[in-house]
C-alpha cells in the first residue's frame, strides 16, 4: 500500500486542497441544515399556536352555550390545513367537548378524557423521534376560562420539505466539490510544476553529468529561491569540474599542455584519420 508521504507532490496538493474544501463545505452545509431545521421547527410551532388561538376564539361562544355541534362545525375549518392530524375542544372539567379527526370531519365525544398540556419538542424529536407535535391553547370568554383547544399537527409534510431542501443542498455541495476539484487541478500546478522541473533537472544532471543545465524559475517565492540555489550549485560544480579538467591536462606551474593532453589529442587525431 502506497503511503501518503510517498505519492507525488501533485497528488498531495490536490488531496490537501480537496480535503480542506470538502471539510469546510460539509461542516458549513451541516450547520446550515441544522439551523434551517430549527428555524422551520420554530415557524411550525408559531403557525400552529396562532391557528390554535384563532380556533379557541372561534369556539368560545359554542363552548359557553354548550353547543358541541357548532364547535364541531367550526373545527371542520381545520381541513384547509393539510398538516393538522386532529383537534379537540376540552371543557373545564377535562372532558372532550368536540373533536376533529383529520379530514374525516368532527364528532362529539362526551366520554373521552384529554390533556390540555403543551410539550415543546427538541430538535431531535422534531426530526426523528416523533410523528406529530401538539399545541394547546386556553379558551377564554370575558375573562372566564372555559377549557382549552388541543391541536395535533403531523410532521410528515414538513420533514419531506426539509429532506428535499437537504437533498438540494447536498447536490450544491457536491457540485461545489467538483468545481473545487477542477480548480485545484489547475492551481496546484503553480507549486507542483516548478518542483517537477527541478526534480527532472536533478535526474538529467545525475545521468548526463552536464552541469551547464539551468532550471527556469517562475517567481521569487521559496521555490524560486530553491531553484536559484540549485542553479548556483550547478554553476559552481561546473566551474570546479572545468578547473579540474584544466589541471589534469596542463602543468600546474607553467600552465602548458602536459603529456596527458598530448596523448589525448593524439588519440583523437588517430581516430579521425
Amino acid at each position: 500500500m502506497v503511503r501518503f508521504r510517498d505519492i507525488s507532490i501533485r497528488t498531495k496538493l490536490m488531496v490537501i486542497i480537496m480535503a480542506t474544501c470538502c471539510t469546510a463545505l460539509f461542516l458549513g452545509g451541516g450547520a446550515l441544515i441544522v439551523r434551517y431545521a430549527a428555524s422551520e421547527q420554530e415557524k411550525a410551532a408559531e403557525r400552529l399556536t396562532l391557528l390554535a388561538r384563532v380556533m379557541a376564539s372561534n369556539v368560545a361562544a359554542a363552548v359557553s352555550f354548550n353547543e358541541p355541534v357548532s364547535a364541531g362545525e367550526i373545527l371542520k375549518a381545520l381541513a384547509a390545513e393539510p398538516s393538522i392530524v386532529s383537534a379537540r375542544v376540552v371543557d373545564s372539567r377535562g372532558r372532550v367537548f368536540a373533536r376533529y379527526g383529520g379530514r374525516g370531519g368532527a364528532a362529539f365525544d362526551g366520554g373521552m378524557q384529554a390533556s390540555a398540556g403543551q410539550g415543546a419538542l427538541s430538535l431531535r424529536e422534531f426530526l426523528f423521534d416523533r410523528d406529530s407535535f401538539r399545541v394547546a391553547t386556553p379558551i377564554v370568554l370575558d375573562g372566564e376560562a372555559l377549557g382549552s383547544i388541543v391541536v395535533d399537527a403531523g410532521l410528515g409534510p414538513l420533514r419531506a420539505s426539509l429532506l428535499w431542501d437537504a437533498a438540494v443542498l447536498t447536490a450544491i455541495i457536491f457540485a461545489s466539490g467538483l468545481g473545487a476539484l477542477v480548480l485545484s487541478h489547475h492551481l496546484q500546478k503553480l507549486v507542483s510544476d516548478p518542483i517537477s522541473r527541478l526534480a527532472e533537472a536533478m535526474r538529467s544532471v545525475s545521468h548526463s553529468k552536464d552541469y551547464r543545465l539551468q532550471v527556469k524559475k517562475d517567481g521569487n517565492d521559496e521555490i524560486g529561491t530553491l531553484i536559484d540555489g540549485f542553479n548556483d550549485m550547478l554553476a559552481e560544480i561546473g566551474a570546479r569540474d572545468r578547473q579540474l579538467e584544466h589541471l589534469a591536462h596542463h602543468d600546474a606551474l607553467t600552465q602548458l599542455p602536459n603529456r596527458v593532453l598530448f596523448e589525448s589529442e593524439l588519440r583523437r587525431a588517430m581516430m579521425r584519420a
